[in-house]
């Protein structure tokens, strides 16, 4: 695994990748669409709002009890207000863009929505245990635990963030905007304060299970990208157009490919490359360069 070493300062990445781009955009028209039901409920007096979140949002006792089994992939496009959406966006803009030009767009894809989903599934599961322990010895639990929905793209982004710090492990963060931190530094630093959070800390209206899940998915698919990749990327590889499609850190792939393109030069002329193999050469030769 090849990693950047990055030594200047900078904030964010520059210009918004295919990827990024699109998840950008599918919340921004959640947030619109549900900022309009929340409009009419004040006007109309109805509860439309409300009814989409915990639809939506991950509520133990929705999904768990009533099998709305979309929720751990559905409630990551909801937020719960203007500088909830703007924060988390804002965070994928500056980690993802990065990640996903290191990993291609596919790998993004299946990584984020790995990463989203896990985040779910561990808040659902950690949320529901605690109530279940909580009630099985007598003790004063939160019912928010089991009802309350969990909203928000943060679990993803957590995981998106940790992928940054351990593929860019000297890239400088601004940290509060103000210090200069190693990226390895700062996400080692993160795990250990939403650990803290999740094992001692309760409410305050932020799902830090869904962060430390974000970040362990994140760290498994790390371990083993090729594999999880292949189990996945039937149904991911169809969001994106084929020529975006890479293997995951597989250079040996890339090496046999870029071969056999220099081999076409040779026989026939720069002129006989395809657009695809233009676009392949100079993405190779980007990476070559870091």
């Amino acid at each position: 695994m090849q990693n950047y070493y990055y030594k200047q300062v900078q904030f964010g990445p520059g210009g918004i990748t295919p990827a990024v781009r699109m998840i950008l955009a599918a919340n921004v028209v959640v947030f619109i669409l549900t900022s309009i039901a929340g409009l009419i409920d004040r006007y109309s007096g109805s509860d439309m709002l409300s009814f989409i979140i915990l639809r939506l949002g991950i509520s133990p006792k929705l999904c768990l009890g009533a099998l709305h089994i979309w929720q751990p992939l559905t409630y990551m496009f909801l937020h719960s207000g203007l500088f909830h959406i703007f924060f988390n966006m804002l965070m994928l803009w500056m980690f993802g863009v990065e990640v996903e030009r290191r990993m291609g767009t596919r790998v993004f894809v299946i990584f984020y929505f790995f990463c989203g989903l896990g985040a779910g599934l561990f808040s659902l599961a950690f949320n529901s245990g605690m109530f279940a322990i909580g009630h099985s010895l007598s003790m004063s639990v939160p019912p928010a635990l089991w009802s309350a929905p969990t909203i928000g793209a943060s679990g993803a982004i957590f995981g998106v963030m940790l992928a940054f710090g351990l593929l860019f492990p000297d890239r400088m963060i601004l940290l509060f905007f103000v210090f200069p931190v190693p990226a390895l530094y700062f996400v080692i630093g993160l795990c250990f304060f939403e650990l803290y959070y999740l094992i001692f800390m309760h409410g305050g209206g932020i799902s830090y299970a869904a962060h430390v899940g974000g970040m362990l998915f994140g760290f498994l698919f790390l371990r083993n990208p090729a594999a999880i990749t292949k189990a996945v990327g039937g149904v991911a590889g169809k969001l994106v157009k084929p020529a975006e499609r890479d293997d995951y850190y597989d250079t040996a792939s890339a090496q046999k490919k870029v071969d056999a393109i220099l081999d076409k030069i040779n026989r026939e002329g720069i002129h006989r490359l395809t657009r695809a193999e233009r676009a392949f050469l100079r993405e190779h030769i980007r990476r070559q360069k870091h």
